[in-house]
């Protein structure tokens, strides 16, 4: 069809130019330079102009067309390339997974090279840099990623994390900040919270808790505990830096909201032996042990028995609290304790034999029993009871556990800064076998003397 279309049109040109002709047998005289002259018919002047008119244009589009089907195949091949650099992201996912990160960064950079835009990759590059411990090259990854798309608040989040890994909380804090008026975004505000608490600014962090209450409405047990660890660390504060009536205030405060929560007792035990008033600190501890069944209040109460020379005082405690706790495994435990500690051997040996009764398995019976028997002279029965725990070194205590992740200590604290909670560590008797990993594990970490 084309070439018929072509020999018309060919046909139609010759008729014309016959045409033409006929109408102009004139012949005109046309100057190639000035010096120079050609005498041409006009009907083969208009002939050539139009050729070469036809033939411009022909140029022209054949000029177009070759740019356009340039680009149409750079076009494809870039296409080419970039699918060809997707498919490899999944291998270098997986090479990720299989711990192959040096193969992994070498894949994710071949995939930048054709595809510097892609925030898959340069997330995966970001990840792989956190997989190495180079948390610079991640901040760097994270702050493209932010730079290239600042409306994405996942991208900010993630670089705060980064920063907050790589040690500079402040920078983090930096990052986060502009967007804590979001209101879609209540995970920013938590973040902000948490970094002010690893940062130690415990009155901001306290600012924005109260913020992220007011906004829930429904408030969580875990909101109140936070809250709760928010406002003990302000009162620490105040007791630290002097102001001790501003402290008691705090304490007291805190207390009649939440009642068992143990590091106020501790701390405020510590306020009223800071102001020579023991008997009221002795008698705020045993308040504490009933409203929360926290063994560390006892152990601060033998602690102040024998520092301040008051053993009388502990014993007229005990005396008058054991009919309260009858079948208490921790109060009758550590009342036949501090009776060992005063060599009150028999008394003493009256309460772990109690004690036995309500928890025969337990290991730190067979531990003061064994201690027992052994300052009666009873050498068997004392070996026995070591054999059913485990080797005793001169003076025993039990540690304390960590209830979040497991962290064990042999001195209680009111905070456990892996799990970022507080009041948190407990007495996990366990059994034998546990309890020894357990010493071992927090001997290594606070060496006892001999």
């Amino acid at each position: 069809m084309g070439l018929r279309l072509f020999l018309l049109l060919i046909i139609v040109m010759a008729i014309a130019f016959t045409h033409v002709s006929i109408l102009n047998s004139d012949i005109v005289r046309f100057h190639l330079t000035p010096g120079r002259t050609v005498e041409i018919a006009l009907a083969e002047l208009t002939l050539i102009a139009f050729a070469l008119g036809a033939g411009i244009v022909l140029l022209g589009t054949f000029v177009k067309d070759a740019m356009t089907s340039t680009k149409m195949w750079r076009e494809k091949r870039l296409l080419a390339k970039k699918e060809s650099a997707t498919k490899k992201l999944s291998k270098a996912w997986n090479l990720l997974y299989q711990g192959k990160t040096s193969a992994a960064l070498e894949t994710v950079d071949s995939i930048l090279a054709v595809i510097p835009e892609s925030r898959s990759a340069i997330l995966l590059k970001a990840m792989i840099y956190r997989e190495l411990g180079d948390y610079i090259e991640e901040v760097k990854a994270l702050t493209e990623i932010k730079t290239n798309d600042p409306s994405n608040v996942d991208a900010y989040f993630m670089l705060a994390e980064a920063l907050e890994r790589s040690g500079d909380t402040d920078s983090a804090i930096e990052v986060l900040t502009p967007l804590k008026k979001q209101e879609d975004y209540r995970k920013i505000i938590e973040k902000l919270r948490d970094l002010y608490i690893k940062k130690g600014d415990y009155e901001k962090a306290h600012e924005l808790q109260r913020a992220i209450i007011k906004k829930k409405g429904d408030v969580k047990s875990e909101d109140r505990d936070i809250s709760d660890g928010l406002k003990f660390e302000l009162a620490r504060y105040a007791f630290e830096t002097g102001n001790i009536d501003e402290a008691e205030k705090k304490l007291k405060d805190l207390l009649k909201e939440s009642p068992t929560f143990t590091p106020s007792y501790i701390l405020l035990q510590d306020l009223y032996l800071e102001k020579t008033q023991a008997n009221a600190a002795m008698d705020l501890l045993i308040s504490g042990y009933r409203k929360t069944k926290n063994p560390i209040n006892l152990i601060k109460l033998e602690d102040i028995a024998i520092e301040q020379e008051m053993p009388g005082r502990l014993l007229e405690i005990y005396s008058n609290v054991k009919s309260e706790f009858e079948n208490d495994f921790t109060l009758i435990l550590f009342y036949g304790k501090f009776l060992l500690r005063l060599e009150m051997v028999d008394e003493a040996m009256e309460q772990f034999l109690k004690a036995q009764n309500i928890e025969p398995d337990n290991a730190s019976i067979h531990i003061f029993l064994a201690e027992t028997y052994r300052r009666r002279n009873r050498f068997e029965d004392a070996v026995n009871e070591y054999n059913k725990a485990f080797a005793y070194k001169r003076r025993y205590l039990v540690p304390f556990a960590c209830d979040g992740c497991g962290d064990t200590i042999i001195r209680w604290k009111s905070y456990c800064s892996a799990c970022q909670k507080w009041d948190i560590f407990r007495i996990d008797y366990g059994d034998t076998k546990k309890i020894e990993e357990i010493r071992e594990e927090a001997m290594q970490k606070v060496p006892l003397p001999d």
